[in-house]
């Protein structure tokens, strides 16, 4: 069958006769070696078309450029909205927090007429002269013992890390602490005992009075800044302790009939407050050191009094 339809294939097609079967698929299995034969021989092979190089218009390329600088300009796009937004994320924090600078509170300091507005003096509860060193003493051996309590969470917190703080006791005052008060001893140290015989009574207590102001107005300024540390609420408490010895002191001025000039803000310059934070780290120190240095001295002062001849009234 199979030559007999090679042969019918090689006549004159107009001569030629072709069987008709009853269906297409009878067709096929009848032939199917000689279909299978035909369609290795005579299928064409696939032909790369990278075989045949093709011109390129003007147009088309012209198109394709354009396509790339678009899709470039769209990555630069990205890049810079991804670049704009990381600059926002850090940029934020800083400028919501406010700068030292800025700290100017309204209300009444603390440490002026520290007793409060209606002043109902205690000093005619004590009977004794004794009683009233003693209320002072006291109260000072309070604060300065609570702000010695905390020395340490204190410089912990102020130098972001645990340090051994007798490192830095003997920092000197740097010239933006100039306002802070010299004090005839260091912290930790006692007051040579000629300089305690060289005070007078009345110059000794205006005097104590106003370093103690001052160290209020330096501690005013560390609660602000350390509003948001886990100390914040200690140093609040050490301040209120300060203010309770101010009023024991004020009402020892006022019964001796002594004139106060009270201590302004303004002693603490905007140089002062408005530092970066390594300066800043190392200022905090000196004023926390320098005020429980103030706190020691005061102990002294008026211990030594307290067991002096009788100061007259």
């Amino acid at each position: 069958m199979e030559g007999h339809f090679e042969g019918m294939l090689d006549r004159d097609q107009r001569t030629a006769k072709l069987r008709f079967y009853e269906n297409s698929t009878e067709f096929i299995i009848k032939n199917k070696g000689f279909l299978e034969n035909l369609s290795i021989k005579t299928m064409p092979k696939p032909v790369s078309h990278s075989a045949f190089p093709r011109r390129t218009s003007s147009y088309s390329s012209y198109f394709t450029s354009k396509k790339g600088h678009i899709w470039s300009s769209i990555q630069r796009l990205k890049r810079f909205l991804i670049f704009g937004a990381y600059l926002t994320l850090i940029a934020v924090p800083t400028s919501l927090a406010a700068p030292l600078s800025m700290f100017h509170p309204n209300e009444v300091p603390k440490w002026i007429n520290p007793c409060g507005k209606e002043v109902a003096s205690s000093i005619s509860t004590k009977s004794s002269d004794s009683e009233i060193f003693q209320a002072i003493i006291m109260q000072a051996h309070t604060t300065r013992d609570l702000a010695a309590d905390i020395k340490d969470e204190f410089v912990k917190h102020n130098f972001k890390a645990p340090v051994n703080t007798a490192a830095f006791d003997n920092i000197e005052l740097e010239k933006m602490e100039e306002w802070l008060p010299k004090l005839p001893k260091k912290y930790s140290q006692s007051v040579p005992q000629e300089t305690l015989k060289a005070l007078e009574f009345d110059e000794a207590l205006l005097d104590i009075y106003k370093i103690l102001q001052t160290s209020a107005v330096s501690m005013e300024q560390l609660v602000w800044e350390k509003q948001n540390s886990p100390i914040h609420q200690d140093l609040v408490s050490v301040e209120q302790n300060l203010k309770n010895l101010l009023c024991e002191i004020h009402e020892m001025i006022r019964y001796r009939n002594l004139v106060v000039t009270d201590v302004d803000r303004s002693i603490m310059t905007e140089e002062a407050r408005n530092v970066n934070t390594s300066d800043g780290t190392i200022r905090n120190w000196i004023i926390y050191r320098e005020f429980m240095n103030s706190l020691e001295y005061t102990s002294e002062l008026f211990t030594y009094f307290s067991k002096a001849p009788k100061v007259e009234s």
